[in-house]
């Protein structure tokens, strides 16, 4: 990626992380000016699930936060664009469609198999445990007739 493109990409992940910062804080200031308690426990809920929500966004705006400073930090190292996995150049079209990407295509689609291989282990695993559970239920069901 040429040096011009590298700068257009760091204007844009300085932006982006100022906006997430700003973000960040009114979502701050909305958590703070709801804690109150409400008369009605449907308010209370409402207002509980908001607040739910509001974190599930806090976490993933730190989350955004956290892989903007590292490309960032990367960028300023020279390091940007390259693959922490075979050291091989991350595709400009990657850069551009994710600019906080770590790993080339290759490396992510590798990584993305293993992940879905690790989750079918234990999802059969967990079928495994739950099979073996209500066996164990029928038995006991045998001791104690029902009619």
């Amino acid at each position: 990626m040429n040096i011009n493109n590298i700068h257009y990409l760091k204007s844009a992940l300085m932006k982006n992380l100022h906006d997430l910062h700003l973000s960040s804080c009114k979502t701050s200031a909305e958590m703070k000016t709801e804690e109150k308690l409400f008369p009605d426990l449907f308010d209370q809920a409402t207002a509980e699930l908001r607040r739910s929500i509001a974190l599930i966004i806090r976490g993933r705006e730190r989350e955004m936060i956290r892989e903007i400073e590292d490309a960032l930090v990367r960028i300023d190292r020279g390091e940007f664009g390259i693959c922490q996995n075979c050291g091989d150049r991350i595709s400009e079209k990657r850069l551009w469609a994710k600019p906080t990407s770590l790993l080339c295509l290759a490396c992510k689609e590798k990584e993305e198999g293993e992940q879905r291989r690790r989750s079918a282990l234990n999802n059969r695993a967990a079928m495994s445990l739950n099979n073996s559970w209500s066996g164990e239920f029928e038995k006991e069901a045998e001791f104690f007739p029902t009619h």
